[in-house]
């Protein structure tokens, strides 16, 4: 709630759809991984037709506080918007197919316990 008081115009009843009862968590499909913002403006903006106009002015306010873009169909539509929105904010994007630095790819010992690693996951 403390965050809610560093955006700009946003009211009390405005914060209520954003958390709370009448918030809609619950409903919402959680994530696993980061949500790009250009894939979560989409979906909000797919999401926005069912919401009454009270609702939409909050979350547009949210969205801008945290992404910059005016509106969703502003983020979606920039082609350089790469940042996620994670657990800690919107965060640029991370690249889960980045090797780490200094790895011998062609170290066979390395590769066999990569491969143990993502079956014990799994």
């Amino acid at each position: 709630m403390q965050t809610f008081r560093r955006i700009p115009d946003l009211a009390k009843r405005e914060a209520g759809y954003l958390v709370g009862r009448v918030s809609g968590y619950g409903k919402v499909p959680e994530y696993d991984d980061n949500l790009g913002v250009r894939s979560m403006a989409i979906y909000l903006e797919r999401l926005s037709t069912k919401w009454e106009t009270e609702r939409y002015v909050a979350i547009v306010k949210v969205f801008r506080w945290l992404t910059g873009h005016k509106s969703f169909q502003a983020a979606y539509e920039d082609e350089e918007e790469k940042r996620e929105f994670t657990d800690e904010g919107v965060l640029p994007a991370s690249d889960v197919f980045k090797l780490p630095e200094g790895i011998d790819l062609q170290n066979e010992e390395l590769w066999d316990n990569l491969m143990r690693e993502e079956e014990e996951e799994d």
